[in-house]
């Protein structure tokens, strides 16, 4: 079993902190003396050891204050060489994230990106780093608002699941409710530009669950060790999932009016659908799903182009949906 954080020597513990800045691009002070257990007066010895190993860091005096210490750019150094197309791969993922702004996984990806800009010394390639923004663009939904989030919360988030320890958290549901309660966090997982743990609660691991890291309004760390169930992955806790929402599945099967294969015969919705076209030019989908919220209203995205043909369970929750919104029209 490798040391705990509070019992490291100073050599391992400036590796440490050196791995978290050049992994994060950013530490707070608070958070240092949390997770390493030492003093301030130590803390500011090991940052100005940093100095010492020509590691330069920018200090910056936060709202509540605490100080952020963030690695200068000239310090970054990735010791590995990259592609035009490297780079465009990368730069679309980081398109993918950038609901990530103003977050320390959003100031990783900036300074990362402008390491891969500073190795190519090729003209021809530095212009084509700029026009990247016309070449290469995502569209998304609207995403989750991750800039108010406090910064230490998704470090002792992110240091918690890369340790395995568990997270003391106070956490605020979609209600309203808030809770406090000790989480045994598995995976990250993004859906439609939020992120989420899989996990557990600390007496209660035998029910698996997800939580919104937006949502969690306190955390520390504990001591205690995180211990996923043998047989478990996040492949099988969701699949009975359309996307995202899990539960017992059931058989649910779609008619389509002809025509519709233009906008679903090339779509994988999920590994247990089949598709069948019909006589009549109709398309039969079905799905071995948990016909929850989300199906319904994935459904409900094809307007009149679907018909629920089962379970009769979704057919009247359809109905019922539909009527609600013609009532809203109603005069």
């Amino acid at each position: 079993m490798g040391k705990k954080f509070g019992d490291l020597t100073k050599t391992e513990r400036i590796e440490a902190l050196k791995q978290h800045l050049f992994t994060y691009g950013s530490i707070g002070l608070q958070f240092m003396l949390d997770e390493f257990r030492i003093s301030r007066k130590t803390a500011l010895r090991d940052i100005e050891e940093l100095h010492n190993q020509n590691i330069g860091t920018v200090e910056e005096e936060l709202a509540d204050g605490d100080r952020r210490y963030s690695i200068s750019l000239s310090s970054r150094r990735i010791p590995l060489s990259f592609t035009m197309e490297q780079v465009m791969a990368l730069f679309l993922g980081r398109q993918m994230f950038d609901f990530l702004e103003g977050t320390s996984f959003s100031e990783s990806f900036h300074a990362l990106f402008a390491q891969m800009s500073q190795r190519l010394n090729k003209k021809t390639d530095i212009d084509n780093i700029e026009r990247l923004q016309r070449k290469l663009y995502n569209i998304h939904e609207a995403p989750k608002r991750f800039s108010g989030v406090i910064p230490d919360i998704l470090e002792m988030c992110m240091v918690g699941l890369r340790h395995d320890r568990a997270i003391d958290m106070t956490y605020r549901n979609y209600k309203g409710d808030v809770t406090d309660f000790i989480f045994h966090p598995y995976t990250l997982i993004t859906f439609r530009r939020g992120l989420y743990f899989i996990g557990a609660i600390d007496g209660n691991e035998s029910v698996i669950r997800k939580i919104a890291l937006e949502r969690i309004q306190r955390a520390a760390l504990t001591g205690i060790a995180v211990l996923p169930p043998e047989d478990y992955t996040p492949e099988d806790y969701l699949s009975s999932a359309l996307f995202f929402d899990t539960g017992a599945p059931q058989r649910v099967e779609l008619r389509f009016v002809p025509g519709a294969d233009a906008f679903i015969g090339l779509r994988v919705f999920h590994p247990s659908q089949q598709m069948q076209h019909n006589d009549d030019d109709t398309i039969t989908l079905t799905l071995d799903v948990h016909p929850g919220y989300e199906v319904l209203h994935w459904i409900m995205s094809f307007g009149a182009n679907v018909t629920v043909v089962r379970p009769a369970s979704l057919v009247e929750q359809t109905k019922a949906e539909l009527a609600k919104t013609l009532a809203n029209y109603s005069s």
